[in-house]
């Protein structure tokens, strides 16, 4: 099952990196370079609220598959999100003087990041309650 597993992350990253790549693409025409905000804050804070709808799918719902949740989480969303690119800009962003983008990107995006999974994961959880133990 831990090849499965592993074959799902593989599959899974692949997608989530293609899929930031054309966000990124979507995005960077509407973005000016002295936006305070940039394509990868956008998709850290977009991966962070879906991993908490996953979560909550997973731990609502109950009947934990190892395999989807790895591919789904670790994967998928691992692939799309990359927080290691944003703090790249934070410091290039410090570098050239621009202090605003500079606290948007090393300060506010993971603190956005973590209240939207945060509130992915509670909305989420009281929507699957609500559906499933309905029936």
């Amino acid at each position: 099952m831990e090849w499965m597993s592993a074959a799902a992350v593989f599959v899974g990253g692949g997608l989530g990196a293609v899929l930031r790549y054309y966000l990124e693409r979507f995005l960077a025409p509407r973005r000016t370079s002295d936006a305070l905000i940039s394509a990868v804050f956008v998709i850290n804070v977009l991966g962070s609220l879906a991993l908490g709808i996953v979560g909550a799918a997973v731990n609502v719902l109950g009947g934990q598959d190892a395999v989807a949740y790895a591919g789904l989480s670790v994967g998928l969303l691992g692939g799309f999100t990359t927080f290691s690119t944003a703090m790249v800009e934070a410091v290039q962003a410090l570098l050239a003087g621009r202090y605003a983008r500079f606290v948007m990107l090393w300060l506010v995006q993971p603190m956005l990041s973590l209240i939207t999974l945060i509130a992915g994961y509670t909305a989420a959880a009281a929507v699957f309650l609500a559906v499933f133990s309905a029936r």
